[in-house]
């Protein structure tokens, strides 16, 4: 399930970037011709990273590290005398 956010993640990055640069570089440009081969190629490289970070991160990393697994709490531990137990 996390590579699904971390690819989802770059996903959306990648598409977003699309639209800033259309919106402040190729609307007004001589580039306009050739734009819709660069945004695909830009996306499917986007995408690519996406997967190769998601693969990285939930095989490798995530499986190398204890950080980010829940951690089992603690046991509460018995009160010695019930008339001494927090919140009486």
């Amino acid at each position: 399930m996390r590579g699904a956010w971390q690819f989802g993640f770059g996903a959306v990055t990648a598409i977003l970037w699309e639209l800033v640069e259309y919106w402040t570089f190729i609307r007004h440009s001589s580039e306009l011709r050739t734009a819709y081969t660069d945004t695909l190629g830009d996306l499917a490289l986007g995408l690519a990273g996406s997967v190769l970070a998601a693969t990285l991160t939930v095989t490798v990393l995530w499986r190398g590290s204890s950080r980010g697994r829940p951690a089992r709490p603690a046991p509460a531990p018995a009160p010695s005398d019930p008339s001494r137990a927090p919140g009486r």
